[in-house]
């Protein structure tokens, strides 16, 4: 038991090969958490623009939405008075026609009177 404290206690000189090779592998781990901690600041970088470009594009959507709306009721309300404008202007044509039909009736009746009208003997 003794021996073993000190053997375990006592300490011997390490290998040279080992902390060259202690060495290298630290100069290695330290060069990949480098490189890892170079990749996360640029995918967070890319997030971040990313992030960026999606948020211009909302509030471009949003104030196109906003534009559009109040032009979707302006739009609406065009389209219900040319629907009105031209429902009157059937009810107009056909009342047009309805008149000219009578005007032509009322002149084929004339045509016809006139003859019977100059026959007729002047009475006053």
């Amino acid at each position: 038991m003794p021996h073993q404290v000190l053997r375990l206690t006592s300490v011997e000189p390490p290998d040279p090969s080992q902390i060259v090779r202690q060495a290298e592998t630290i100069a290695q781990l330290t060069r990949q958490r480098d490189f890892l901690i170079r990749q996360a600041e640029d995918a967070r970088e890319r997030w971040d623009a990313e992030k960026e470009g999606w948020n211009r594009m909302a509030e471009a959507l949003i104030a196109h939405h906003a534009k559009s709306d109040h032009s979707t009721y302006r739009d609406e309300e065009l389209v219900h008075q040319v629907a009105s404008l031209d429902a009157d202007n059937r009810s107009l044509r056909q009342k047009l026609q309805d008149s000219q039909n009578r005007n032509t009736q009322l002149q084929n009746e004339l045509f016809q009177l006139r003859p019977i009208l100059l026959m007729q003997p002047l009475t006053l």
